[in-house]
């Protein structure tokens, strides 16, 4: 595996955690009330996978490279996805204080759980777009396979500090669940 073929399995994962942020949303529209179990499958995801092995890889790694070897327009970009992940793990916070209250029977806690969850959906949603848009494209056409290997064993190492090889597959099957 090459470290496109890796992003594009985190990527897909992401899809799934949004998917599973849409069911949590219908639930709450639904009953007024989350799915606590499945809210802390998706805080465990954004937690220890999204906000950290994910981004990781991203910003200390696929940004920097491009940085270093693309035009101004992709510093702006890349500036801006940035700007968005750390939006989303501010959300993810938020969410992770409400889920808190709302597991002690904190009331009032409900509308700050859908407004967090709607939030960190919207900015996932923007984010992937500009994956599937623009990062993952840029890549295919500017790495070469010498860059490629570099980048992915870069990742493995990000991996083995985050959960290991096999992360990605636990948290797809996490998500799949969650995701319905």
């Amino acid at each position: 595996m090459d470290a496109l073929e890796t992003l594009d399995r985190e990527v897909r994962l992401e899809e799934l955690a949004l998917q599973a942020v849409e069911r949590e949303l219908v639930l709450i529209r639904r009953t007024g009330r989350p799915d606590i179990v499945r809210l802390h499958q998706l805080l465990d995801y954004a937690r220890n996978f999204e906000d950290r092995a994910h981004r990781e890889k991203e910003e200390d790694h696929l940004f920097v490279h491009i940085k270093e070897h693309g035009n101004p327009a992709s510093r702006f970009q890349l500036d801006e996805m940035a700007r968005e992940l750390e939006k989303e793990a501010r959300l993810i916070r938020v969410l992770s204080e409400a889920a808190g209250e709302f597991k002690l029977n904190v009331p009032g806690t409900v509308d700050p759980i859908r407004d967090a969850l709607r939030d960190y959906h919207d900015c996932m949603r923007t984010r992937i777009h500009k994956e599937h848009s623009y990062l993952l494209p840029l890549l295919r056409r500017s790495l070469t396979d010498e860059e490629k290997g570099r980048l992915e064993e870069e990742f493995q190492a990000v991996d083995q500090g985050n959960g290991g090889p096999d992360a990605i597959g636990k948290y797809e099957k996490i998500l799949k669940q969650a995701a319905g």
